[in-house]
């Protein structure tokens, strides 16, 4: 397939409108301090000055991850390719996850000249290690297909129903927003149930790809070695395990020469493309370039034909699926009395022993150990949250709800002001941390309260956010260390900041 042509139409007035814009941001930031522009909360406890500042600036909550303004964009529609007929193998190479290493990836297909489905997740656009809106839009222009993956990789059947429609709902929504078509979707983790089968469905998607469906020398002995087309159930196509660092360049011309008898369909799932220091789910540059040689070599000389997942599902674009845009309306299990299990997965530097408060997670950056259990009794009633913290380096280490997109985090208005309380008793200062989930369901280091002195007995802390910003649709916080020591929190609460109470 030949590269389609570049869309370059208003990128000029774009890129002026961006120029300024980060001109007068630079203003601001020299006149008022560089407190509230910090994309992470500093590493010192005092952070009353970013507080101030976030609230003078009441201007739009801050996307650290997405250059704005994002400009219009429409991506092309995909070229007409040849017809498939039944005897072919056709061959779609996908790529999950959106790791920046995959731009290498695609300009190794490109002097192909072959093509590849992106399936990206909207929440991790432009973070470091991932892909940028820019050049998702680079690889549209390209002919490469860009296709859903969820907001966050959690993995679905984890999540209750609701979480799981806005996780492949909004991702859908916010790719659209973007200008790209998104027809097809690949489940994170390849980890479905009957809410994430219908969900990708109701959500619009045309199909919905898992993994391990098909037999290789890495499992699932028995079953095809090919999807047919069309598949059996678009809501779960099958495809072979994923390619990682074990698969050779033998495992990958097997994978397209077993079906060549029969014919079918054979998705191929690469995550990222390294060179050294390559971790479980890579392949070896070297390794996917001579497979890419190969693979065009048989697309001349054989039955094989290489195609994106759009055109071998085809369908019209379904419409975008609403999204209920407030979710959980109030602070959930703020007494900490209804315990679950702990999260499967934590920061790496966080140790949870035991249980944990329903819809309360712990949260760290930098560098320092910690330990997280609950404790009895509480400030009033059976449970608290304690917190210690060894080994400090920098960073900072906090309990709060769970950053989610619908079932824990507490919905807020923008243009109103919140007071945040709990109480404590502490071996060390601590403060309120507070982040903000953006439209998009992405989550963002806001601002922070005073700072509070060691207590020996449980003492109330309570504090007034500053004003809530618009584009914000929930938040998260909890009083945090920033040191070694030892913080036990019980019986948070948050409410709609009176008048009298920000007087």
């Amino acid at each position: 397939m030949k590269p389609r042509e570049k869309r370059s139409i208003g990128r000029a007035a774009a890129a002026a409108f961006v120029v300024i814009s980060l001109v007068a941001v630079l203003a601001i930031v020299l006149l008022r301090g560089y407190g509230a522009m910090e994309a992470a909360p500093p590493n010192q406890p005092d952070r009353n000055a970013a507080a101030v500042v976030a609230d003078e600036l009441a201007g739009p909550a801050r996307d650290p991850y997405i250059q704005q303004p994002v400009g219009n964009y429409e991506d092309p529609p995909p070229d007409e390719p040849p017809p498939v007929i039944g005897a072919d193998v056709v061959v779609s190479l996908t790529f999950d996850d959106g790791f920046s290493s995959q731009l290498r990836a695609a300009e190794l297909m490109d002097g192909h000249g072959l093509s590849g489905t992106f399936f990206v997740n909207s929440g991790s656009v432009g973070r470091p290690g991932y892909l940028t809106l820019d050049q998702l839009r680079a690889l549209a222009d390209q002919g490469h297909e860009i296709g859903g993956h969820s907001v966050s990789h959690n993995s679905l059947p984890s999540l209750n129903q609701q979480e799981v429609v806005r996780e492949i709902c909004l991702d859908r929504r916010v790719l659209t927003e973007w200008g790209f078509t998104v027809r097809n979707f690949a489940y994170p983790f390849a980890a479905t149930n009957k809410a994430a089968l219908q969900a990708a469905m109701d959500c619009g998607y045309n199909s919905a790809r898992g993994l391990g469906g098909l037999e290789n020398r890495f499992g699932c002995p028995g079953c095809p070695t090919a999807e047919t087309i069309p598949p059996r159930n678009p809501s779960l196509t099958a495809a072979p395990s994923n390619v990682t660092d074990e698969w050779t360049l033998a495992d990958l011309k097997d994978a397209v020469q077993t079906p060549q008898l029969t014919g079918g369909w054979v998705q191929l799932t690469f995550h990222r493309l390294c060179t050294t220091a390559c971790d479980n789910i890579s392949i070896k540059e070297n390794v996917f370039e001579e497979f890419l040689e190969w693979l065009e070599e048989r697309t001349r000389n054989s039955n094989v034909v290489v195609r994106t997942v759009e055109e071998v599902i085809s369908g019209a674009v379904q419409p975008v699926a609403e999204v209920t845009p407030t979710g959980n309306t109030g602070l959930k299990n703020g007494s900490l009395e209804r315990a679950v299990p702990a999260p499967a997965e934590v920061p790496e530097s966080v140790t949870v022993a035991g249980e944990l408060p329903e819809c309360w997670t712990p949260a760290a950056f930098g560098e320092q150990q910690a330990l997280v259990t609950t404790v009895s009794p509480g400030h009033a009633g059976d449970t608290a949250i304690r917190l210690r913290v060894k080994d400090y380096i920098d960073g900072e280490v906090k309990v709060t709800p769970t950053q989610d997109l619908a079932s824990c985090a507490p919905a807020v208005t923008p243009g109103e002001r919140y007071q945040l309380g709990a109480w404590y008793k502490s071996t060390a200062p601590t403060q309120f941390s507070v982040s903000y989930r953006l439209e998009r369901g992405v989550w963002v280091y806001w601002t922070s309260g005073p700072v509070y002195p060691e207590a020996e007995n449980f003492t109330e802390a309570t504090w007034t956010t500053p004003t809530i910003p618009p584009g914000v649709t929930a938040i998260s916080f909890g009083l945090a260390l920033q040191q070694d020591g030892e913080l036990v929190t019980d019986n948070y609460s948050l409410r709609q900041a009176s008048h009298q109470q920000i007087e």
